[in-house]
């Protein structure tokens, strides 16, 4: 985080929460940087957010910044359009009533979170000038919920930044292993219990399973041919899980948020070539279409472990899965592509 008196010029200036996941801002974030593109990155302490904002722009030339509030960061919306009189682009990604209440229905005493996430995510998008969205059916689905705000939205798929696995790429999958690795939180759209339950069922003893998750529940569980991580692990540790694996799990519930969601760890796979099982929801429907992605019927674990036994046997449609998903990576979702999507959507968007 730069200093707040060491910017001015015609600069990008992105501005995040302290401590905020934002590894889908920080993607763009330095594919600019690397592109040459004159950006800064600031955080902001939770409980002295005007006060932050006003010093880092109180040593701007405003006139000649763009700002761009990350993910997910709301809550900063309206201070930087208060502060600054423009209307920041937003890296919304996904609205916090999806994670919030959607996912983990914390609704709150009297359903005041519930009331709360509303209203934050109604400023954040009100006043922004660019909303950027992780997928087409997240697109389309807040153009009806924000009828009144169509027009704002904007496709911009979440990406990895690559910088994280030291640009590697992994061509193609030739591991004769039967390792099959699940990394995510422990919330429904997951289906951690779907992933226990085909474990459980699974009677090939030549299938392994990794699970890499930071869920209590995990904590202590005894599977069968199954290793367990709750720690957290650091980028290279993860690498080697990844590349050690024949398989990769997606989301493996048939909880409704899949249908317009894509996790990261989708980009992750197809960043290092790995074949990719998961549930059938929308999105993946159609990267299953392109032969991309392995799909089951999403909560059924009996499918699940099925799907997994019968790819693992067919090393040419692994080989296939592998080509195909590192290949759609490389012409629609790489990080400098990404980035300069992100760069496109600003300079043709001015200020008033």
């Amino acid at each position: 985080m730069k200093a707040f008196d060491q910017i001015n010029g015609d600069e990008v200036i992105f501005i995040s929460l302290e401590n905020a996941p934002s590894s889908r801002t920080k993607t763009y974030f330095v594919g600019l940087v690397e592109l040459g593109v004159e950006c800064q990155w600031y955080e902001i302490r939770n409980k002295s957010i005007f006060r932050d904002v006003s010093r880092i722009v109180k040593n701007l030339n405003v006139s000649r910044c763009k700002f761009v509030v990350a993910s997910p960061s709301h809550v900063l919306v309206p201070y930087v359009f208060w502060v600054t009189r423009k209307m920041p682009i937003f890296d919304l990604g996904w609205p916090l009533f999806d994670g919030v209440i959607t996912s983990r229905k914390n609704h709150g005493i009297l359903k005041l979170n519930f009331l709360k996430t509303l209203v934050v995510d109604f400023f954040s998008i009100i006043f922004s000038k660019i909303v950027f969205v992780e997928s087409s059916y997240q697109q389309n689905r807040l153009n009806k919920v924000f009828f009144f705000c169509k027009g704002k939205f904007a496709l911009l798929p979440t990406g990895i930044n690559e910088l994280r696995f030291n640009n590697e790429f992994s061509e193609i999958r030739t591991s004769s292993s039967k390792v099959i690795l699940f990394r995510g939180g422990d919330l429904p759209e997951a289906g951690i219990d779907v992933l226990i339950s085909a474990i459980r069922i699974n009677t090939r003893s030549d299938i392994k399973f990794i699970i890499i998750s930071r869920s209590n529940r995990l904590k202590g569980l005894n599977l069968p041919n199954t290793q367990v991580f709750t720690d957290f692990l650091p980028d290279d540790e993860i690498k080697k899980f990844y590349l050690s694996a024949s398989i990769i799990l997606g989301q493996l519930s048939s909880h409704k948020r899949t249908n317009w969601t894509v996790p990261h760890k989708f980009y992750e796979t197809a960043y290092l070539g790995i074949p990719y099982v998961t549930s059938n929801s929308s999105p993946m429907i159609e990267f299953e279409i392109s032969k991309c992605v392995k799909l089951f019927k999403g909560g059924d674990a009996v499918d699940l472990i099925k799907t997994i036994s019968s790819l693992v046997d067919n090393s040419q449609e692994m080989k296939s899965l592998s080509y195909n998903i590192n290949n759609l990576y490389k012409t629609s979702f790489n990080q400098k592509l990404l980035s300069k999507v992100f760069l496109r959507y600003i300079n043709k968007n001015k200020y008033k």
